[in-house]
């Protein structure tokens, strides 16, 4: 029988499997949020591009405005007086509808005024009137002008499109992201300066109180497992020569200790989903584009209070430093570490002594265990912090307040279930 690939290339094959599966969920989870990209030739002076051109209705439309002219480009609130132009039409069989953007009684600040330097770029979007503006299905393209100093100059954005949610998107709404928005929401509002990353770190206690449960029956589930490796490795000597009785005995064992190998997947599958539902609200800030994910009793709230900074970070977009990804790789491996610590052996030498020996070269299910979680300790920080530096910081401020409340969790059950016992005797 050959070796188990537990070589640096078994290591490698692991790593990039994982890799490969937190992608490919993440990868999924943008692509439902941003479908395709399609955008302006390059031949006009100013080109409007649209950064999703297939939006579901309740999504934020972002626009980013290029200068390619030799001048400054200067673009004011049209809910100003003498404001610059701005249009939003529905496009129907071709032809442009009326002005959907009412600016009459709008206030300033609702559409903010930019200069764009020549060569430069600025990201554009109406968040306080997307609702109204965008509350059906259809085609639309915005028209604006900007003031060189000499000329007026028209930019038009090619189409995008509203389409309704589909029924995944409906569920996945109802049953994470709006539960998950409205706490996010009533902390902001009760938070000073009314700070997201604060708001995201009680989030994440809430979502740990709530898996606490799940999480500590893994947690004891895997460190009863480990605690059962040496008799495991004396099952494994016993029955060298018949591996399928050695794989029935192992799950006999497992069965008679109550340890589930698998348990510590549920939590984590667990938080997929509110990882994935942090990801998609952080990506587009908490704003007033947001409303539709308000329950009635919250509709009065004002998304507009919202402080993105979070001490040198704006949690919506990448941290550019890359100091999150590594205090999150950091915090990841002290957990594994703590996750697969050896566990104490209280029995005796003499009986633990022969399970000390090398052992026959056979592979079997506990040497694949015991390889994969050596592999998983460094393998594990890496992936996670290459995850963090790929998306908007908010969602890595709740994978490292998670990670490490996880830490702390896993510290007491180790030091619960392997402090001595104690056996009181009665005189």
């Amino acid at each position: 029988m050959s070796q188990p690939n537990t070589g640096f290339k078994g290591n490698l094959r692991t790593f990039l499997f994982y890799f490969c599966l937190f992608y490919v969920i993440f990868w999924i989870a943008s692509m439902w949020l941003n479908p395709k990209k399609e955008n302006q030739a390059e031949d006009f002076p100013v080109i409007v591009k649209v950064q999703d051109s297939t939006l579901k209705i309740g999504n934020l439309a972002l626009f980013t405005i290029q200068n390619k002219t030799d001048k400054n480009l200067v673009f004011i609130s049209p809910c100003s007086e003498n404001g610059s132009k701005l249009g939003v039409y529905g496009v129907l069989a071709g032809k442009r509808t009326e002005n959907l953007l009412l600016t009459d009684n709008c206030e300033v600040d609702t559409i903010e005024g930019f200069n764009i330097s020549p060569g430069g770029k600025y990201n554009f979007d109406m968040k306080y009137h997307s609702n109204d503006m965008f509350s059906g299905e259809g085609k639309y393209i915005i028209e604006m002008e900007l003031n060189s100093g000499e000329e007026i100059i028209t930019a038009t954005s090619p189409e995008f499109e509203y389409k309704e949610p589909g029924a995944v998107r409906k569920l996945f709404r109802a049953l994470v992201s709006k539960p998950l928005f409205n706490t996010l929401v009533l902390f902001i509002k009760g938070l000073p300066n009314h700070s997201l990353g604060w708001a995201i770190v009680m989030l994440t206690i809430a979502v740990r109180i709530l898996l606490f449960i799940p999480n500590q029956k893994a947690m004891k589930s895997q460190r009863e497992m480990q605690k059962l490796q040496p008799k495991l490795q004396e099952m494994k000597k016993q029955y060298k020569d018949n591996p399928q009785v050695m794989a029935m005995k192992t799950m006999e064992m497992y069965k008679t200790h109550k340890v589930n190998p698998m348990a510590s997947m549920g939590p984590i599958l667990l938080q997929f989903p509110i990882l994935i539902g942090t990801y998609l609200i952080v990506q587009q800030g908490v704003s007033p584009h947001q409303n539709h994910l308000l329950y009635s009793a919250n509709q009065g709230l004002d998304l507009s209070i919202v402080e993105n900074l979070f001490f040198w970070m704006d949690l919506t977009q990448i941290d550019s430093l890359y100091i999150l990804p590594v205090l999150v790789a950091g915090v990841q491996f002290l957990t594994m570490k703590l996750s697969f610590a050896k566990a104490k052996d209280n029995t005796p030498k003499k009986e633990t002594k022969s399970v000390k020996k090398k052992d026959t070269d056979m592979p079997d299910m506990a040497d694949m265990a015991q390889q994969m979680q050596k592999t998983m300790v460094w393998m594990m920080p890496i992936m996670i912090g290459v995850f963090t530096a790929m998306f908007p910081a908010g969602v890595g401020v709740y994978w490292f307040t998670s990670t490490l409340l996880g830490a702390v969790q896993q510290k007491l059950v180790n030091w619960s279930l392997d402090r001595p016992q104690v056996t009181r005797v009665s005189k």
